[in-house]
Parts: C-alpha cells; structure tokens; sequence
C-alpha cells in the first residue's frame, strides 16, 4: 500500500528539524492499488526525496515552503511526485543529479548519494525516475512503478 508508505513516512519526517516550518501537502489517489515491491526500500525513496526538497526549500524567504506529495495511475504505472517549490537545479546540475557522489549541497550537508540510491531502487523495481527543476522555482521528482500484471490491462478502466 504506498499511499500508507507515503503517509507513514511523511508522519514520521515531521519530526526532522529540516522540516520545521514547511508545509508538506499530500494529494494521493485513494483508488490505487497495491504495488509488488520491497516496503523498507520505497520508504528510503520517499525519505530520500523529502530530505532533499526540504534542504531546496530551506533557504528561501519570498514565498512559504511547500512539498507536495502525490500519487496517481498513470499508464501502466502508478506515478509518485514529490515537488518543492525551492532553489531549483542548474540543468548542468540536473544532468549529473543522479550520479553517485554528486551534490550540490555544502560540505557536510549531503555526500550526494541520496539521489543515486534513488534512482538504484527504483530501477530494481522496474520503475523509472524523472527530475524536472527550474532554478530559483523548484523541483519535481517523478517516481514510475509498474503497476502489476493483473492491473496494467485494466489500467484505463481504474483511472476513468
């Protein structure tokens, strides 16, 4: 159940000092359906994801922090966002982004495996991870999971 994932997950980030006064909005599909994967693994995604946008969002001032959450079927795959309305990503950054060691974090904040890891376990589940930024606007995560075989045939049906 990834919506219980997520929401477990984002309960227990609220507790993380990085995230005090940010606002983490949940919009998640309550229709879908289980997804065959490793729970403790897709938690570290999801983990991974909020870390990394609540350290985006940390230094700005002109707007209120914000990370969103959200699910959805899309196709054949159940689609995980995690968007943040923080510092955004040069695309010279956003090319090496999910390079293991790569950060553009300051030293000792991040070793830059966060990403990478991301980008492993979701390949070992079939999925793929896309990063859309917009230095100075923000950034957004797009997590694919196939759906099961049992759904993927009745993928339209589910989402009409």
């Amino acid at each position: 159940d990834l919506n219980n994932l997520i929401g477990k997950t984002c309960r227990l980030m609220r507790h993380d000092k990085r995230l005090s006064g940010v606002e983490i909005r949940l919009d998640l599909d309550q229709q879908l359906p289980a997804v065959t994967g490793i729970g403790d693994h897709l938690v570290q995604v999801i983990m991974n994801l909020i870390i990394n946008s609540a350290d985006a969002v940390s230094d700005i001032d002109d707007r209120k922090p914000l990370i969103q959450v959200s699910t959805w079927i899309n196709g054949d795959n159940i689609q995980v966002t995690v968007s943040d309305n923080g510092c955004g990503m040069s695309s010279d950054d956003l090319e090496h982004a999910t390079e293991a060691f790569y950060t553009t974090k300051a030293m000792g904040k991040g070793n830059g495996l966060g990403l990478s890891l991301c980008h492993s376990i979701i390949s070992a589940h079939n999925g793929t991870l896309n990063i859309e930024s917009t230095q100075g606007e923000g950034t957004e995560i797009q997590v694919f999971i196939p759906l099961g075989e049992e759904y993927q045939t009745h993928a339209v049906a589910l989402t009409s």
